[in-house]
Order: C-alpha cells, then sequence, then structure tokens
C-alpha cells in the first residue's frame, strides 16, 4: 500500500515554500493507476498555491515490484550523506532478504531513472545489459558526431519499441536510435551477469569493463 506524508516544497518560479501530500512507497501490482503515472512521466505533478505554476514534485520513493521481485529507492537527492544512509538502509535489506529470496534492490537519485529501470522491468529487461548497451551507444554516437552535444542516453519505450534518446543538458532530444533485441541477447550471452549491485549505471559500466572484456561487436 502507499504511503502518503505531507512533504515541504519550494515553488521553482515564485519560490515560496508550501506543504503537500506525496506518496513515501508505491506498490507495483497493487496501485497500477500511480505506477502507471511513473511510466509515462507525469508522476508528482503539483501545482503552487502561491503563483499556480504547474512542475513535478522531486521527493524520495519507494517502488515495489513483487512481479520482478525489485526494489527501487529514489532518493531524489545527490547529497553524499543521504545516499549513503540509504545505501545502508538497502544493504541491510539486501542480507535480510538473500536468505529466503531472490529480491533484487537499485538505488537512483533521479525521477528520470526511476522511470527508465522501471520501463526497463516492464519490457523483461536486464538493466545491467541496457547500461551496457546504453554505453556502447554513446561511445559510437561521440566518434560519428563529436561536435552533437548530447549528455546522456536513457532507454524508452513508444507504441511497444524499444529506443534510446540522446538528450542535452537542458534534456531535449537530440537523436534517437532504434534498440534492438537482438542485439540485446547477444551482448547478454557475452556478459558476466553475478551479483546484485545497487547502482547499474555508467559507472557501474566503467567498474564491470575494468574486470571483464567489451561484450559489444
Amino acid at each position: 500500500m502507499s504511503k502518503p506524508y505531507t512533504a515541504t516544497l519550494t515553488c521553482p518560479h515564485c519560490h515560496q515554500p508550501f506543504e503537500t501530500t506525496v506518496e513515501r512507497e508505491i506498490d507495483a501490482l497493487r496501485e497500477g493507476d500511480r505506477l502507471r503515472l511513473i511510466l509515462d512521466g507525469t508522476y508528482g505533478e503539483t501545482t503552487c498555491p502561491h503563483c499556480g505554476t504547474a512542475f513535478y514534485a522531486d521527493t524520495p520513493l519507494t517502488v515495489i515490484d513483487a512481479e520482478h521481485q525489485t526494489t527501487i529507492e529514489l532518493t531524489a537527492t545527490t547529497n553524499p550523506i543521504v545516499v549513503q544512509r540509504t545505501v545502508e538502509a538497502l544493504l541491510t535489506k539486501m542480507k535480510d532478504a538473500e536468505a529466503t529470496t531472490n529480491h533484487q534492490y537499485r538505488l537512483v537519485m533521479h525521477f528520470d531513472d526511476l522511470r527508465e529501470k522501471l520501463i526497463m522491468l516492464k519490457s523483461g529487461l536486464d538493466d545491467r545489459v541496457v547500461e551496457m548497451m546504453k554505453f556502447a551507444v554513446a561511445k559510437k554516437r561521440r566518434e560519428l558526431k563529436p561536435n552533437e552535444g548530447f549528455e546522456r542516453v536513457m532507454f524508452y519505450r513508444r507504441a511497444g519499441e524499444g529506443y534510446f534518446v540522446f538528450l542535452d543538458r537542458s534534456s531535449r532530444t537530440v537523436a534517437e536510435v532504434s534498440f534492438k533485441r537482438s542485439t540485446y541477447q547477444a551482448v547478454k550471452a557475452r556478459m558476466t551477469l553475478t551479483g546484485s549491485p545497487l547502482l547499474v549505471n555508467g559507472a557501474w559500466v566503467l567498474q564491470y569493463l575494468e574486470k571483464h572484456a567489451w561484450p559489444m561487436d
């Protein structure tokens, strides 16, 4: 069940604080309506009562997906103290879960990353493989178009098809390329996928490549 609580938000336009009710935990199986809002990218829509500005509330959130035996923890901050405390709490949960289940945990710090992880889960994809593919397409794109200026690559789905989108610093789309399931399967077959890392992102890919061979053609 969801666990709503009262949080103080600050309007990005008028900079006035106000209180509103937000969720702390969502059960993906029981609360499909809220999960769909996350997948659509519209979760957390709120309106400032002072100036009427609409924006997205970026607050901590736990999404538990029992179907895929995964819990995703959104810190909504890169504050190292908060992140470290969250890591310690998740490591304790992981240790307790090891004896009875294969439940895995993931840590993200931004809403876009939470949404992306859930899209991967619902698509039946291993996020470690997809992150490797994102790293590869970014590497290739920079070699082919060194002046394009994208900042990151995200995995999304549209009309049932996956694709990688290249975003600039303002989160505007620079380019898109198709996600190929055949390539995913080939990369997965070449990767050594052991353990259950909390953070699976670009930094994780670099750590993986320090120990393992490049899995792409």
